[in-house]
């Protein structure tokens, strides 16, 4: 019981800090910015610990292609955490590069208030549309997150 409570503190308290900050900073963000706005939510639950899923800076060695190094993994990786490491290292060396996130692989486009396009790494890696727009509305319905 003590850790389902957990659980749900940590899904509730991540949900009310994290992406209703992002959502908040990406779209003040676009009105300002001269340059494409990427929104991203990383979402692979860690594989060795379930009950962790993805805690903040979980990201990190994904981003880096560092996996075996992450006291997370506990030294192992999955194939399918590889591949979302692969996928998300990709796409930080083509910014870097480019200034575009998209690789032959994934196309991510920038984010706009009219599209709210926010790439998701998890199981399945991808492209959302207006992702979480529904929980942000419960969280925080009076704030007007499109414009």
């Amino acid at each position: 019981m003590k850790k389902l409570l957990f659980l749900l503190v940590t899904v509730l308290v991540s949900c009310m800090s994290g992406a209703q900050n992002t959502q908040v900073t990406l779209s003040s963000g676009v009105a300002e910015a001269s340059a494409p706005v990427y929104g991203y939510m990383f979402a692979f639950d860690n594989p060795q610990n379930p009950l962790m899923m993805s805690p903040h800076t979980a990201e990190i060695a994904y981003v880096f292609n560092n996996l075996g190094r992450n006291p997370m993994s506990g030294g192992q990786v999955t194939d399918e955490a590889q591949r979302v490491a692969d996928a998300m290292s990709d796409a930080w060396i083509s910014f870097a590069r480019t200034g575009n996130p998209s690789t032959s692989v994934l196309q991510w486009p920038a984010f706009t208030n009219a599209n709210r396009a926010t790439m998701l790494f998890a199981k399945e890696n991808g492209v959302r549309i207006g992702f979480d727009d529904d929980l942000m509305r419960q969280l925080v319905p009076d704030y007007d997150f499109m414009n």
